[in-house]
């Protein structure tokens, strides 16, 4: 299994349940499917660089974790269709 990290930034105008619920959502598909959780790391509320759908904070989250190719793609793909979610990179280490 290869090292990712994924910079996720999610919505301010998500109340915190569904901020976590998000969060657990998207670890629990990389942990199902043979995956490893190393750290989650909640950044809070920061500016952005430039706009984004007219909003110009975002809730950073950092997730490292373990997995194999097929389950970054997955989890990527999920993240591009999920309300709430703006941006969302990932990188192998």
């Amino acid at each position: 299994m290869k090292q990712y990290e994924c910079m996720l930034i999610l919505s301010t105008s998500l109340d915190d349940e569904q901020k976590e619920g998000l969060i657990k959502k998207f670890s629990d598909v990389i942990t199902n499917d043979g995956g490893l959780i190393v750290s989650i790391d909640k950044w809070g509320i920061k500016k952005l660089a430039y706009a984004i759908n007219f909003k110009r904070e975002g809730y950073y989250v950092l997730l490292n974790f373990s997995a194999e190719g097929a389950v970054v793609k997955k989890v990527q793909s999920l993240m591009n269709i999920t309300e709430g979610v703006m941006r969302s990179m990932f990188i192998a280490k």
